[in-house]
């Protein structure tokens, strides 16, 4: 009989001591799911890359080549000096102005 409840149990340790493993168990089913669990919100991720791509085709569409650079550059992480640097322009600020009025322009509309 008691062979048969060892066996039941598993072990002899768990038999003796079953709040100790059952909070192994509990801590590892914890992180088993913490870490399969994926933090990133994928809908609004998407709902961001969708609003990014029409206003780039946007551009496409006007024909604003300048300010379709200027927007591709900041997407990828430039500075607005680099982006400045790219262009040729002399200054930051203007490249900074001329997008921003774009986008006021762009937001009337």
């Amino acid at each position: 009989m008691w062979i048969a409840y060892e066996l039941k149990i598993g072990d002899w340790r768990k038999m003796k001591y079953p709040n100790l493993y059952m909070a192994i168990e509990t801590l590892d089913d914890k992180i088993r799911d913490q870490t399969l669990v994926d933090p990133r919100t994928y809908a609004a991720e998407f709902e961001r890359q969708v609003l990014l791509d029409m206003i780039e085709d946007r551009l496409n569409r006007e024909g604003r080549v300048g300010i379709l650079a200027v927007y591709q550059l900041i997407r990828r992480g430039y500075s607005w000096q680099e982006v400045a640097d790219q262009l040729d322009v002399p200054s930051a600020d203007v490249v900074k102005r001329r997008f921003y009025r774009w986008i006021k322009k762009a937001a009337r509309a």
